[in-house]
């Protein structure tokens, strides 16, 4: 059925713990549906430097405009690409091999070739649904809710999440208290944050920061009219910087006190944070918001939409900034305002609250929890949850479980 699992890799000489801190079991994890960008590089980093073992398995390489400097991904984990024609066949051999302790995949609605592997894998291995998107009350949620049952059940074990809004919609989808994997995103916050920032630093750029896709959901057109409002009745008006690319790059054309920058590599962003005074991002239907993440481990105020995924985790209204209504030009342009007529000291608080929040998350803190959840449900066995009635039948052996070891039933 598969011939002998393979041997476990070696050990990652970066994993060797300090005296007298427990060694972790080495884990092999599949992510099916993976894009290799920044996000992806520093969670795959974090988890290789515990000793663990990734395959990935998507569709190739990112358009040219927004590929990312050479990523480390591509040096310390293992590769399937499927191009335009998958060959379910080949895929469901190359996992086989890979031996998986745990195989994740985006959502429930998923190519036929990665539900066959989801249904293929057997019991200790973990099946991870990768979830980001929040409750919409959309005819789409409400149909997965009814049949739950018999699709999302049957292919997945527990969910990972970024947040509370995200965990929301999990929660009717099937998934119970203890199927809940949380904080699924995370930013590179050695990368972000430099340290301290003083109000004064802050004041002196006298910049509001965008970055993100320049697509409609983004609400592009919001923050152009808000900003024009803004610079109508401000006496000393921030500039806006705005780093991305995309079709509503038009909405700017010709707008004062604007600055396009177009795509940058996480490095360069980093460093134009730290030349800014604060994040504005106006989405419409952001299901999290890295970047939220990133501007806050780099000490910046944040102006954000109410609705964000980010929002309930990394911003207090008043203490580092303010979420603001969706779609309200009238308010996003107040909020201008309000952000830019803050005095150095107010910019100062702003800034260390939002560095104190963004350490709720970090890669080296999301391999660690992800390492630790997978661990305890293949330790601790079968889940309590009716999920677990969707689970092949204990009585035949594990087709994909590993012969190496601590913890397999």
């Amino acid at each position: 059925d598969g011939g002998e699992p393979l041997p476990p890799s070696p050990p990652n000489p970066a994993s060797t713990p300090e005296r007298g801190i427990a060694r972790l079991r080495p884990l092999r994890m599949v992510a099916l549906g993976s894009s290799v960008n920044g996000n992806t590089d520093i969670c795959c980093r974090a988890w290789h430097d515990l000793g663990n073992s990734f395959l990935l398995v998507g569709a190739g390489e990112n358009s040219e405009n927004t590929a990312f400097a050479p990523l480390s991904t591509l040096e310390r984990g293992e590769f399937f690409v499927c191009g335009g024609h998958m060959d379910s066949r080949a895929l469901l051999e190359r996992v086989e091999a890979f031996q998986p302790d745990a195989i994740m995949s985006g959502g429930w609605n998923i190519p036929s070739s990665y539900r066959q592997v989801m249904k293929r894998v057997r019991p200790p291995a973990l099946r991870i649904m990768f979830m980001d998107t929040v409750w919409q009350s959309t005819a789409k949620q409400w149909v997965g809710r009814g049949i739950h049952p018999f699709v999302i059940d049957p292919l997945f074990d527990v969910a990972f999440v970024p947040g509370e809004r995200t965990e929301f919609l999990a929660r009717r989808l099937g998934f119970g208290p203890d199927d809940i994997i949380r904080g699924a995103y995370t930013a590179d916050t050695p990368l972000f944050d430099s340290g301290p920032r003083s109000g004064e630093e802050l004041a002196s750029w006298r910049r509001f920061l965008f970055v993100g896709r320049l697509m409609s959901f983004k609400g592009l057109d919001v923050l152009a009219r808000a900003y024009r409002q803004y610079r109508a009745v401000a006496p000393e008006p921030w500039e806006l910087h705005i780093v991305g690319i995309g079709p509503e790059q038009r909405r700017f054309g010709g707008a004062g006190g604007v600055t396009m920058h177009g795509f940058l590599q996480q490095s360069e962003l980093a460093a134009l944070m730290h030349e800014s005074s604060s994040l504005v991002l106006p989405s419409q239907g952001e299901h999290f918001g890295i970047v939220v993440h990133e501007a806050a481990a780099a000490g910046l105020p944040l102006l954000v939409s109410e609705t964000a995924g980010a929002v309930p985790g990394l911003l207090q209204d008043g203490y580092n900034g303010w979420a603001v209504p969706d779609g309200d030009v009238a308010a996003w342009a107040g909020s201008l305002q309000r952000m830019s007529g803050q005095s150095p000291e107010r910019l100062g608080e702003m800034s260390r609250v939002s560095r104190a929040l963004s350490t709720r998350l970090s890669p080296s803190g999301w391999a660690r929890n992800l390492h630790d959840e997978i661990e305890r449900r293949r330790t601790n066995g079968p889940p309590s949850s009716p999920r677990a009635f969707h689970r092949p039948s204990g009585s035949n052996p594990p087709r994909w479980s590993s012969s190496r070891g601590g913890g397999d039933n």
